[in-house]
């Protein structure tokens, strides 16, 4: 219902999946997915599917992801370090991991923010590199 076709741009679409459980129930989740885009790699790219998130949420994700493949950047966006990626989690949450392999060793850490529209990510950037380095190095 928060939806219209006008705030779906080109190569993107919703889609739904009625999933059934083991136990028999079954419930319903909604998601977009990019198809057909020239810069793209896959067959297709999904956003994430969990019934957590909201919609619009997801509409953001597409537009955000459709925007890196038109080489659009956004300027306020702060460019993550090499190993450390960022995931989005519901109610105002992020996760920041660190994944790398050095020697055949496979060095890895997850920090969790609350509350992250209140706080700037270059520096909880800097917080999460000091403690990868007390850590590994």
């Amino acid at each position: 219902d928060d939806l219209s076709d006008d705030m779906i741009p080109k190569y993107v679409y919703y889609a739904n999946e009625i999933i059934k459980k083991n136990n028999g129930t079954e419930y319903k989740r909604e998601f977009f997915r990019i198809e057909k885009h020239p810069n793209l790699v896959k067959k297709s790219w999904s956003t994430t599917k969990s019934i957590k998130i909201s919609i619009l949420e997801k509409l953001k994700q597409a537009k955000k992801k459709l925007n890196e493949l038109d080489g659009i950047e956004e300027y306020n966006e702060y460019k993550l370090p090499k190993y450390i990626t960022m995931k989005e989690k519901p109610n105002d949450k992020i996760s920041l991991n660190y994944d790398r392999k050095i020697n055949g060793k496979r060095q890895s850490m997850r920090l969790t923010i609350k509350n992250f529209s209140n706080k700037n990510l270059k520096e909880e950037v800097i917080k999460f590199q000091e403690a990868i380095k007390e850590r590994y190095f």
